[in-house]
């Protein structure tokens, strides 16, 4: 997609869509007002441009929390900055009703994201109740993670809710609301536009959990969708800002 200059500021504040500008809030604290043709809001689920819109268009709106959070943790690479397991496998510790994964980034560490009832979280707030838990339920991920840092990041990161879209059942649906005994809940709204002036895309107009695996597929097919519908307009947008997390 081509047309005037793109805008991604950093930290945004939209004003009443009539008015059709953007404040950008740069890193040393001052505040340019940027007016644009076109907003579009990929801030995620939590989107700010959302709930702007929610002020301009009667907008069908419906969210749910599932039971379970998450947690992020970090594998640091060895001493030789290389990775501390297969980086090409995905890993996994499944655990009834709650599962760790690991995945790489491109510095040789692993994210590792331990998804879990609320409930569950709760129980565990001290140093000796992170240690326990891991060597009931996880001990061979102890040495890998480490065992300072694998306190220090539980200890530290905070806990993220989780929801998602009403979606299609299909087998590995029906395997994840079995397995961790998560029911099909649901986030969408609609419509995601006002007038020809602001869209949503991707989570910040369907959110969905990371278990059922599609939603940045999601994502990329509504870029395709806005790339096919625009060229008509490319000539007719002067500043285009892209509101993101």
């Amino acid at each position: 997609m081509s047309g005037g200059p793109l805008s991604f500021p950093a930290r945004f504040f939209c004003s009443p869509l009539v008015q059709s500008s953007v404040s950008n809030f740069r890193p040393d604290g001052n505040r340019k007002v940027v007016k644009s043709d076109l907003v579009i809001g990929t801030d995620g689920a939590h989107s700010a441009v959302r709930k702007l819109l929610m002020r301009q268009v009667r907008m069908d709106y419906s969210q749910q929390y599932i039971g379970h959070g998450y947690k992020e943790l970090t594998i640091r690479p060895t001493s030789e900055r290389e990775f501390r397991m297969d980086h090409g496998s995905l890993h996994i510790w499944p655990r009834q009703t709650f599962m760790m994964i690991a995945l790489p980034n491109k510095d040789k560490t692993f994210t590792c994201t331990l998804f879990m009832p609320f409930e569950k979280f709760e129980e565990i707030k001290t140093q000796d109740e992170v240690l326990a838990f891991f060597e009931r339920e996880f001990p061979d991920a102890i040495p890998i993670i480490g065992q300072e840092n694998l306190i220090n990041d539980y200890l530290k990161n905070p806990v993220g809710p989780l929801m998602t879209v009403k979606v299609k059942t299909c087998l590995f649906v029906c395997f994840v609301v079995v397995f961790l005994n998560i029911p099909p809940p649901f986030f969408q709204c609609k419509p995601y536009h006002y007038q020809d002036f602001c869209v949503i895309l991707g989570d910040a107009a369907h959110a969905m959990v990371p278990f059922y695996g599609q939603g940045m597929n999601c994502g990329f097919q509504d870029v395709l969708v806005l790339d096919k519908v625009s060229p008509p307009f490319f000539s007719s947008w002067g500043v285009v800002s892209c509101l993101t997390i």
